[in-house]
């Protein structure tokens, strides 16, 4: 009876350890910054991506494209369906350097360009969730900043034939809390996949997978490409 009583005792303080979670690895956060060095310094960058969101019985799929080059100007354009799988969403949001043009469906706004809204853009690019780089572009982004902890390695994994390091690690604001999850192509220090799942109150309210077709930085990227898109008169949303 000692003996069965011994062993339950040890393995259950075994099973106690296997159970604590793994402290956060500095090294995890460091290869994050080193992907976000290369997109901070770069001249351009061109980033495509597919973002698939899911929220609860609705899915969504949005082709997403970034684009930033010097002299504060960037450029967003999301387009997809809605909740329908049928009806078109576009939305466009360009900064010149020193003018926000944002176009959707419903008419377009203009106002005055923050002087490092480029340099946000940049910042929230890799680690950010794509919802908080597009409110940055909408001109509604929150004013309490995301607090990220508990960066963590797990186990390399393949993005199609692609090599990649997977890092995981926390997001919060306020009551929501983000588990967030990376695969890196730790060569090319670009980003290969991103997940996002959001959970309030313990429970899971959405999940947001981004597959990133595309990471070029110091390539050609024209300065048409930043010009303000054309819009009709009478369509500025404050004169509807």
């Amino acid at each position: 009876m000692k003996s069965l009583f011994a062993f339950v005792l040890v393995t259950s303080i075994a099973c106690a350890e296997d159970a604590a979670p793994a402290p956060p690895d500095p090294a995890a956060e460091a290869l994050v910054k080193k992907v976000e060095a290369r997109v901070a310094s770069a001249k351009t960058v061109s980033i495509k991506l597919t973002m698939e969101v899911a929220a609860g019985d609705e899915k969504q799929a949005f082709e997403v494209a970034i684009d930033l080059k010097e002299g504060n100007r960037a450029r967003l354009a999301v387009d997809g369906k809605g909740p329908d799988g049928k009806t078109a969403f576009s939305m466009l949001a360009v900064c010149d350097g020193k003018t926000v043009r944002r176009t959707d469906p419903d008419g377009y706004d203009d106002e005055a360009a923050e002087s490092n809204l480029a340099a946000k853009v940049r910042e929230l690019a890799i680690r950010a969730p794509l919802k908080d780089l597009s409110k940055t572009m909408g001109g509604s982004a929150s004013k309490t900043p995301v607090t990220y902890s508990d960066f963590k390695f797990a186990p390399d994994e393949k993005v199609g034939d692609r090599a990649a390091r997977v890092v995981t690690y926390s997001a919060s604001r306020g009551s929501v809390r983000l588990a967030m999850k990376l695969w890196i192509d730790a060569e090319k220090l670009a980003l290969l996949k991103r997940e996002t799942v959001e959970t309030k109150k313990g429970v899971e309210t959405s999940r947001v997978t981004d597959a990133f077709s595309a990471m070029t930085c110091d390539g050609e990227l024209a300065d048409d490409v930043f010009a303000l898109p054309s819009v009709k008169d009478g369509d500025r949303k404050e004169e509807k």
